[in-house]
């Protein structure tokens, strides 16, 4: 018995120092300096918003004001004597409700099916069908269209550097559903000439949002938007609308994304600004104490800890095509964004930041993959074209022979003849990568 009396001592003897000595070692005086990039993106500072910046116009877009002009204007002068006074250059929870929210273009979208053309093939094409059967009347939709398009026509694009996790974001809902309907309006309407000035308008609009956004929900945004203007060209090539001078007018402003449209490294500067945010929020509400004393929480350790498990996506987000597919797919992959928290003696440092790091990385291999998956279908879109312009040509030769090639294996891409259309495997796995092409 004394000698379990003597084990059970020196057990609770043990658990009691090793508990004083992870309290000890997580004083704020043990924290670590931050590295210097840490330091440069913590200082990250607003910058006023200037004339022809898309950003304020996003935001009035959504306003129930018909001044878009004037809302846009209004929305960039708040914004920027909002940065002079506070050093924020977004929009709070209260200042959005009470300036952008709106729900006036709730029941034009109601009239009109929704459109992912990352995962829903031939939605564009029954837009154009419902557009070729009736008119559209609805007064607010008739003038946001024309909204829409004074959107598409501005020079730039510079969004909030400020903003956390829970700031609230442009509504690109509506946006995109305006996109959608300018371009089968456009289509169904006007001339052919007049679709492929207003396709190049809206395509160069979104690229630029794509390379200059820098948030991860901007750059989606601008993948499905884009995804639904090569649906769009699509449809109207298998028409059979436009003349071969046309056709190549097509082709040569569709250009594949240039290494800054593909560009990631901005969006994990922004998130890892956003987390420097919400964890210094979260430890100065006291969230991360356990029974309200203790945290085992550094405060700069754990930033640093975030930045430094960003490297292999840096590193991943700068590979060509060919070679993030290969890495993907390899070992090295998972060995890559292994867990950061393991038992260990060093564990009792910082325990509660290596938590927080746990499955918090990998899934953005699954965003950099729809960049390549985009890029991968504006190759398609061209192989289209060049079908098109080929029509005595088996599509089978014209496939085997095009230079433009499935990004992941630089072979030809892949040709269903019984169902007439080209294809290749999307590395996101819950989309579709393929076009039909247009009937001998």
């Amino acid at each position: 018995m004394k000698k379990i009396h003597k084990t059970l001592g020196f057990v609770i003897g043990f658990g009691v120092s090793l508990l004083l000595v992870t309290l000890v070692i997580n004083l704020p005086a043990f924290d670590e300096d931050l590295l210097p990039e840490v330091k440069r993106i913590k200082s990250i500072q607003a910058s006023p918003y200037e004339k022809g910046n898309a950003y304020p116009a996003m935001l009035a877009i959504s306003n129930d004001s018909e001044d878009f002009v004037g809302k846009t204007e209004e929305f960039r002068k708040l914004l920027n004597q909002k940065i002079n006074k506070t050093g924020l250059d977004f929009f709070n929870a209260e200042e959005y409700d009470l300036w952008v929210r709106s729900t006036r273009d709730k029941q034009w979208q109601s009239d009109y099916p929704l459109c992912n053309s990352i995962r829903q093939k031939g939605c564009m094409a029954d837009l154009f069908e419902q557009l070729a059967q009736t008119t559209i009347t609805n007064e607010r939709l008739i003038s946001q269209l024309g909204h829409y398009q004074h959107l598409i026509e501005m020079p730039d694009f510079a969004e909030a550097t400020q903003m956390d996790f829970e700031s609230p974001i442009v509504a690109y809902g509506p946006i995109l559903a305006l996109k959608r309907l300018y371009l089968a309006d456009s289509f169904v309407n006007n001339t052919s000439e007049q679709f492929i000035q207003d396709f190049t308008t809206d395509m160069k609009f979104w690229r630029m949002v794509l390379e200059k956004g820098h948030l991860m929900i901007t750059k989606m945004v601008a993948v499905a938007s884009i995804n639904n203007g090569i649906a769009a060209m699509s449809e109207a090539i298998n028409t059979q609308v436009f003349t071969p001078n046309q056709l190549v007018q097509i082709q040569q402003n569709l250009q594949r994304l240039n290494d800054d449209e593909k560009a990631m490294a901005p969006v994990f500067e922004y998130e890892f600004k956003g987390g420097i945010q919400w964890y210094e929020a979260a430890e100065q509400s006291g969230e991360f104490k356990y029974l309200k004393v203790f945290d085992f929480f550094q405060l700069s350790a754990t930033h640093n800890m975030a930045y430094l498990l960003t490297k292999p996506l840096r590193e991943m987000a700068e590979l060509d095509a060919k070679t993030f597919h290969q890495f993907v797919n390899s070992e090295k992959f998972s060995r890559a964004f292994e867990r950061p928290f393991k038992w260990s003696p060093t564990s009792l440092y910082n325990p509660t930041g290596k938590l927080l790091m746990v499955d918090t990385l990998s899934a953005y291999s699954d965003y950099i993959a729809r960049i390549h998956d985009l890029d991968g279908m504006l190759a398609l879109l061209n192989l289209q074209i060049e079908s098109a312009l080929k029509p005595q040509q088996p599509t089978n030769e014209v496939v085997a022979q095009s230079v433009h090639v499935n990004p992941y294996t630089l072979n030809p891409f892949s040709y269903d003849s019984s169902k007439h259309k080209v294809f290749f495997e999307c590395m996101d796995k819950r989309a579709v990568c393929e076009l039909a092409l247009p009937e001998s």
